[in-house]
């Protein structure tokens, strides 16, 4: 019988392949400005932080008021939803998961990007709670969100999992209280569980 209650999940980089689509979308945010469109190996050196954060990393010489200025216009862009990848395995193992288990998001995405990937992944209704960047104060690697959606679930951090992909993820996991399983990336050190897929995921929850 499983000691858990809940998983909770990163979206970038776990449920959604959004590389190709976030890359797109901070160049063009980034050149709407009259920043240079940074290449896709720098946007993955960035694609644990918050939008906001991203924005501040590029736009170097902005002020403060510039980059919130950038990052409330970004927000307003078009989002090329069209290159985003969800893993059909991911789909499959959700569908799955949500008989036994409450399901839960934790991301750094915006209330807005939160939206596009329920348009992405059509599977709302398998979620019970979200934490996205507008609910907290502080963010990954901070452990307000889990804590946040936690309490939604009414769960103890020790009877939930929650599945991320980055360093940062590891970190507010491990702040919680929680054990993470790292997806797809054996650079995260200290994780309880490393997957490269999502079968492997079902297996070890329902272990």
């Amino acid at each position: 019988i499983t000691m858990y209650k809940a998983i909770i999940f990163d979206i970038d980089g776990v449920l959604l392949d959004s590389l190709d689509a976030n890359t797109r979308f901070f160049q063009d945010v980034l050149a709407s400005f009259g920043y240079q469109r940074p290449t896709q190996d720098e946007i993955k050196e960035v694609f644990h932080l918050t939008m906001l954060d991203s924005i501040r990393h590029f736009a170097v010489n902005a002020s403060k008021n510039d980059v919130v200025r950038m990052w409330r216009a970004a927000q307003e862009m078009q989002y090329p939803i069209e290159l985003i990848k969800v893993p059909i395995d991911a789909v499959d193992a959700i569908r799955l998961l949500q008989k036994d288990y409450k399901l839960a998001l934790v991301t750094s995405r915006v209330k807005r990007g939160v939206e596009i990937f329920f348009k992405a992944f059509a599977m709302k209704d398998a979620f019970t709670g979200v934490a996205c960047y507008e609910d907290t104060d502080k963010h990954k690697p901070d452990p307000a969100p889990i804590i946040f959606v936690l309490e939604k679930l009414h769960v103890l951090p020790h009877e939930a999992l929650y599945v991320g992909d980055a360093q940062t993820d590891l970190a507010a996991g491990h702040a919680a209280g929680m054990k993470v399983a790292i997806y797809k990336n054996l650079e995260v050190k200290d994780a309880d569980y490393h997957v490269s897929s999502f079968n492997e995921l079902v297996s070890l929850v329902k272990m």
